[in-house]
């Protein structure tokens, strides 16, 4: 199996020109080997975490996990990280600063190219959402920013 995922980063960096196939890799389709259809191949990735054939009984609200690989340049070995994503809904307020501020920043995005997407993105939205996620602006940039939307409105109002 470690061979599999190390495989699976060489393929990314491949993908991205970061390394080079030293032979042309060969794939496998699989074979039907069981009763319930299953490939030998897939038994060997990793098992099924959602998939059971008994009946579950935890109430959790977990509705996926995310793997995500990665290797550092210096090592040889791959290292996993495995994060579990609840349905449990969030609040937008409840949002870092950060994220609410790239949030007015891609609505004011939608709104310049009159984007298919806007739904009801409007100005006053992208400059109350910019302003109450103003946070740390040592540099004054989120403050251009909303600067820079208020005279578009003004703009977009003519």
């Amino acid at each position: 199996m470690k061979r599999f995922h190390n495989l699976l980063v060489l393929a990314l960096l491949t993908g991205l020109g970061i390394a080079s196939v030293p032979k042309p890799a060969r794939i496998v389709t699989g074979r039907v080997t069981d009763e319930t259809g299953q490939s030998q191949y897939l038994k060997a990735v990793d098992p099924l975490k959602y998939q059971r054939t008994q009946p579950v009984t935890s109430t959790s609200d977990e509705w996926l996990t995310l793997k995500i690989r990665y290797k550092r340049p210096d090592s040889e070995q791959s290292q996993l990280l495995t994060q579990g994503v609840s349905l449990t809904p969030k609040s937008f307020d409840s949002a870092s600063e950060n994220f609410r501020f790239a949030s007015a920043v891609a609505e004011f995005g939608l709104l310049l190219r009159d984007s298919e997407y806007l739904g009801e993105a409007r100005f006053n939205h992208v400059v109350n959402t910019a302003k109450a996620a103003l946070g740390r602006d040592e540099e004054g940039q989120r403050g251009a920013f909303v600067r820079l939307v208020k005279t578009a409105t003004a703009r977009a109002e003519e």
